[in-house]
């Protein structure tokens, strides 16, 4: 890491430098960004799933009523 700042820091000196480790910071915080919405697209993904199985079920479980309810109007 350090001897990537080294080019930069002998061609502009400190600003260089400064420049150097705001754009180290800028990239760290742009990959964290990335994997925390794949994160989050995941969990979604999965609670979507997890909700149309639960309503699967239910449906599953209350076809019988339906059925009853609609034979007995």
């Amino acid at each position: 890491m350090l001897a990537d700042l080294l080019p930069i820091a002998a061609e502009g000196g400190l600003l260089g430098i400064v420049a150097g480790v705001f754009g180290l910071l800028h990239r760290s915080a742009v990959r964290a960004y990335k994997e925390q919405t794949a994160d989050w697209r995941e969990s979604c993904r999965l609670e979507r799933a997890a909700h149309e199985e639960t309503r699967r079920q239910l449906m599953h479980v209350l076809a019988p009523l339906r059925t009853s309810a609609e034979g007995a109007s």
